[in-house]
């Protein structure tokens, strides 16, 4: 994969980082890695020639650091900083800094090491509560909360920048799930399923609500989609990335669906109105013609199959009920 040159990954040891690393390395990309946390050692090995893989841990807000990992770097896939809506909350100031304003110092030394190509994953949440529509790219995003604002002004200083970069891609993604070496146990599917897995009940507040929804391993696929696509433009292309948008009734009559025991959904009422979100993802799909493997059904099999809580046999159950 020598015509790409070498890509950088920021954030390449998290949960989505760890699969796409993995994913880059076994096709043969030279890639460098820029993460506060140890890569796991079975993304290590995925690496088959020498200096296919370089590592640089520390911050993101560490610009000497930032700089040492540019080196011969084409392209940057820009998955760093905080990374979901509790924490954004919890952490504002926090969520600022990281999301801002060292990603705006970050893209200056890109513009300074004339890196060719820039991805940036953004969230869906960028448009915010106050649509009842499908969630196009045409819309006017109007973010709810700490996290999504940092996302959108991250976007806009991208925006600003375009004109130094070949490319710049920006994907808003649906909610993530999936199986991973750095587990986000928090996110809505996995969560459903360990529930399932560990308790043999899921609990769901509400269930109309729907929730766009992409599989870790289909982000990895897009990524690379990007790496050997060209945009056909130079400047910003933006695009909404989901897989589907299924209420989280559907999603616990599938896991129940799929017959793996003795399971029990309780539902609970919800204190206020619930929002529901559905993503237009039409746009990726015209122009990538990428086809998404993975759904709902595979992450349950992920979950069941593999060891859980230190469980040396995959989890089982015997029959099914639902109340």
């Amino acid at each position: 994969m020598a015509e790409h040159g070498r890509i950088l990954i920021t954030g390449g040891a998290g949960y989505i980082g760890s699969v796409l690393t993995a994913f880059l390395l076994e096709r043969g990309y030279s890639l460098s890695l820029l993460d506060q946390n140890p890569l796991a050692e079975s993304v290590k090995r995925k690496a088959w020639k020498p200096g296919q893989l370089r590592t640089f841990y520390g911050d993101i807000s560490d610009m000497s650091l930032v700089r040492s990992s540019m080196e011969n770097v084409e392209t940057v896939i820009y998955l760093a900083g905080v990374s979901d809506g509790r924490q954004g909350r919890k952490q504002p100031r926090h969520t600022l800094k990281v999301n801002v304003e060292a990603f705006e110092a970050f893209t200056d030394i890109c513009v300074e090491n004339k890196c060719s190509r820039f991805f940036f994953a953004s969230t869906f949440g960028v448009y915010g509560n106050g649509y009842d529509i499908p969630l196009h790219e045409s819309l006017t995003p109007r973010p709810a909360e700490p996290y999504s604002r940092s996302k959108l002004m991250a976007e806009n200083i991208l925006r600003v920048r375009q004109s130094h970069f070949k490319d710049v891609v920006v994907l808003r993604l649906a909610m993530v799930y999936g199986d991973s070496p750095r587990l986000k146990e928090e996110f809505i599917v996995n969560r459903l399923i360990l529930d399932a897995a560990r308790k043999g009940y899921i609990r769901i507040i509400g269930g109309a609500q729907r929730r766009p929804q992409i599989h870790v391993r289909d982000v990895a696929r897009v990524f690379e989609e990007l790496l050997h696509t060209q945009t056909g433009e130079t400047g910003y292309q933006l695009f909404n990335v989901g897989q589907c948008n299924p209420s989280l009734e559907e999603i616990a009559r599938e896991i129940l669906d799929a017959g793996r025991g003795a399971l029990t959904v309780f539902h609970q009422p919800p204190a206020a109105e619930t929002d529901s979100f559905i993503l237009d993802s039409g746009s990726w799909r015209e122009f990538s013609g990428l086809n998404f493997k993975y759904d709902i059904g595979y992450a349950i099999d992920e979950f069941f199959t593999k060891k859980i809580d230190d469980a040396e046999v995959p989890v089982s159950f015997t029959e099914a009920s639902y109340v």
